[in-house]
């Protein structure tokens, strides 16, 4: 006969050669080496969970960041799109106020033609003052026309390159975004404690078990 556990004997209970009964108390282990490892345990368990309710709120942090930036690039998708469709507009402008640029200089030009034309028939009075105003003021509207169809094209040209601009920068800012994004990702800490003991939660449970139902912990041994 021999108890479960190693360790001294505090109290016996029997005598030598005596008789004893099935679940009749023999003896008393000193359970001292079993508390402290049981208070040890306990204490390394106190500090595994520590660690993992830090490195939770760590994980969390880090999550929150990463969904964070993640709305960021999304926001600075959704500009580069709104930019580039102000570039698309900006330049269909830009081709507009060129082409009636086109138009308005033809005008001009012709208006101007036929008032130089006519202008030495006006002197030599082949024709009438009236028909020689209305010729001026015709050659004087075509030119005011192409002077502001002039004005038109800068105008388009400076909001096309500013669009432009604003385009390239939102391009800038959705690479930096995608770069943040990729950056907080990595940075997301794995939970080391959770990984270290191999389960998912509470990692000295099973141990703690085995210890607490170890037999010596009763005090006692117990006859078989």
């Amino acid at each position: 006969m021999a108890p479960e556990v190693d360790g001294r004997i505090t109290v016996l209970h029997v005598s030598d050669n005596g008789c004893v009964k099935r679940g009749e108390l023999l003896v008393e282990i000193d359970s001292e080496q079993y508390t402290h490892s049981l208070e040890k345990a306990l204490a390394n368990q106190r500090t595994l969970e520590e660690q993992i309710v830090q490195e939770q709120r760590m994980i969390k942090a880090s999550n929150d960041q990463v969904e964070e930036s993640r709305a960021s690039l999304e926001n600075s998708k959704l500009s580069k799109k709104v930019s580039a469709a102000k570039v698309e507009g900006s330049t269909a402008d830009v081709d507009k106020a060129r082409a009636a640029l086109v138009k308005a200089t033809s005008s001009y030009e012709l208006a101007d033609i036929t008032f130089k034309r006519n202008e030495p028939l006006h002197e030599k009075k082949y024709l009438s003052d009236q028909e020689f105003d209305q010729l001026k003021s015709s050659r004087d509207e075509a030119l005011a026309s192409m002077e502001q169809a002039k004005a038109q094209v800068k105008m388009a040209e400076a909001d096309l390159s500013g669009s432009t601009t604003s385009h390239a920068e939102s391009e800038v800012n959705v690479a930096k975004s995608e770069a943040a994004l990729r950056k907080d990702i990595y940075s997301v800490p794995i939970l080391d404690t959770l990984l270290a003991v191999g389960r998912p939660a509470r990692p000295t449970s099973t141990r703690l078990s085995s210890i607490l139902t170890e037999p010596v912990f009763s005090h006692l041994l117990m006859a078989a």
